[in-house]
């Protein structure tokens, strides 16, 4: 990876990973599994994985089961949703996006290194479409890497806008469906 060496403090995301031909983690025999890929030209020394790129989703439970995988194997990454807006009609920008914790709700204000501290280090984003979804397990917050153990409280929390339909949370562990909450209400 070039531009890590050029630029320690660069984010180096995946994009479209799986994507077929032109699909990094296609290309180089990414193995859930083992949570890396087969390929000897595979280098998993990237900070973030695009899981959502505009309105396609046809391979976003497969980059989900990535992440899963590159956590298990000890090596989690940021998931990231962006628009990859390239033409005018099909690939409108603002659909979906990923916001990143850095302290601050003011663009005027943000510090490039805290920026890369909440993509890189913490992961402390949400990715969505609508609904904003924050959870805290303990104090441990989304992006965070918790220890098994009991006594923990979960709390999750979803926002959304009036036209915004958000009827259930599943909560996933492990990658697996654990719960499945309806949300009533637009609060």
């Amino acid at each position: 990876m070039l531009r890590r060496a050029r630029s320690p403090d660069a984010i180096i995301q995946v994009n479209h990973p799986r994507s077929g031909r032109n699909g990094y983690f296609d290309q180089l025999g990414f193995d859930p599994a083992i949570g890396a890929g087969k390929h000897p030209a595979y280098d998993g020394r990237f900070d973030a994985v695009e899981v959502w790129s505009g309105r396609y989703v046809a391979s976003r439970a497969k980059v989900l089961e990535d992440l899963w995988g590159l956590l298990r194997a000890g090596r989690p990454a940021t998931p990231t949703a962006n628009t990859d807006s390239h033409g005018i009609v099909g690939a409108e920008p603002g659909y979906p996006r990923t916001y990143v914790g850095v302290g601050v709700d003011e663009p005027a204000r943000l510090d490039p290194a805290a920026l890369v501290e909440g993509l890189r280090r913490r992961r402390d984003v949400v990715i969505t479409n609508g609904p904003f979804v924050t959870l805290r397990l303990g104090e441990v917050r989304q992006g965070g890497i918790a220890s098994p153990g009991r006594g923990a409280a979960l709390t999750v929390r979803v926002e959304r806008a009036l036209w915004v339909d958000a009827t259930e949370l599943t909560l996933l562990v492990g990658g697996a469906p654990a719960a499945t909450m309806p949300l009533p209400g637009a609060a």
